[in-house]
This record gives C-alpha cells, sequence and structure tokens, in this order.
C-alpha cells in the first residue's frame, strides 16, 4: 500500500486549545486560541479560523485573517503553519524549543529562526 496519512480525531472538535507563545528568552508573544482537529504520527493537529481574535505580547486584542491549520509535534524544535489564502506565503514554520502540550496549552519560545514558503 501507499504512503498515505490517517488523522485520529479522538476528541470534539469544539476543544479549544491556548498558544502561549513566547519570544526567547521568556517573553510574551502571541497569545490566542485553537481548535481541535486531531492527532496522528506527525503531532497535534490545530485550527486558527480566519477572523479569530489574538493578542500580541501586551496590545490589545485584534481579529486575525487569515486562518491556517497548525502541526504541533511531540518531540521536535518547531511548529508550522499552512494557509490557504495568505497574501505572502503558504507554509510558515516557527524554530523554537520543542513545544509542550499542558492539558489544553501549547507553550512554545520562538528562537526567531522562520522558514516561510
Amino acid at each position: 500500500m501507499g504512503g498515505g496519512y490517517c488523522l485520529l480525531v479522538t476528541d470534539s472538535p469544539s476543544t479549544r486549545y491556548r498558544i502561549d507563545a513566547r519570544k526567547y528568552p521568556d517573553h510574551l508573544h502571541w497569545q490566542y486560541e485553537m481548535l481541535y482537529l486531531g492527532e496522528d504520527h506527525s503531532g497535534l493537529w490545530l485550527h486558527f479560523p480566519s477572523g479569530t481574535l489574538a493578542r500580541r505580547g501586551h496590545a490589545s486584542e485584534r481579529a486575525i485573517a487569515p486562518g491556517f491549520i497548525a502541526l504541533i509535534p511531540a518531540n521536535d524544535p518547531w511548529i508550522v503553519e499552512f494557509y490557504l489564502n495568505h497574501p505572502t506565503h503558504r507554509i510558515y514554520v516557527n524554530i523554537g524549543t520543542v513545544p509542550v502540550v499542558s492539558g489544553v496549552t501549547v507553550h512554545q519560545i520562538d528562537l526567531d529562526l522562520d522558514v516561510v514558503l
């Protein structure tokens, strides 16, 4: 058989995960919620719908567009975001510490090393 993918949905799609992204060494960066899609051998899949409220640093919350799908790997030092309608890129990889999932919160420290395609 071919090398296909299987997304295992084990929770309600309405489950919200809180993203706590920080800049090195530990400064507020992005704070927002994402919707749970599922998990597979690649990691945790989350959805950020277009128009979702997000806060950057200490600024006020604002609606962000476009939306994206994110993959949070279990043991790798990055988070990848896949976009359909972004004006400048389709894939954005944040290189940082290995993401830590604690309950429904994802923590990562961004090292400002990004791959943008």
